[in-house]
């Protein structure tokens, strides 16, 4: 894993008939470069985020999520990715990050702000065009 450093980020922003949406898979930024990409859904990268500082993680929102006025998050990158997918996920391990302090993180932000936040499931369907509310069909 800490062979895995690029320092590059980068993030796809899909336009569709039904909706927009911003895949921002990398807890990082680069300032300012998201806000000419509204996105309706920000699927968010948070691995890491919860060992990074509080300046950082309000930041990071304010340049992603704020940025693209998005109404709904769901939250990325967060899963111990050296486990096998045919086991029930499983957040990195604490020497890594800290996902309950992302996590609780981005709840605050997200009720203060009105905007759904989203634990994806795995193998499950996702549109993340459907209304608020109803993101698993």
């Amino acid at each position: 894993m800490t062979d895995l450093r690029t320092g590059d980020c980068y993030s796809f922003h899909v336009e569709h008939p039904a909706g927009t949406l911003l895949v921002h898979p990398s807890a990082n930024y680069l300032p300012g470069v998201l806000t000419a990409h509204p996105a309706d859904t920000v699927y968010l990268g948070i691995g890491a985020l919860g060992k990074q500082p509080p300046a950082f993680r309000e930041a990071y929102w304010k340049e992603v999520v704020a940025a693209t006025g998005a109404t709904r998050v769901v939250a990325i990158h967060w899963d111990n990715f050296t486990r096998s997918l045919d086991r029930p996920l499983q957040a990195l391990p604490p020497r890594f990050d800290d996902v309950h302090t992302s996590l609780e993180f981005l709840s605050e932000r997200c009720a203060d702000s009105g905007i759904a936040l989203v634990l994806p499931r795995l193998w499950g369907p996702a549109d993340p065009f459907a209304p608020v509310g109803d993101h698993h069909r």
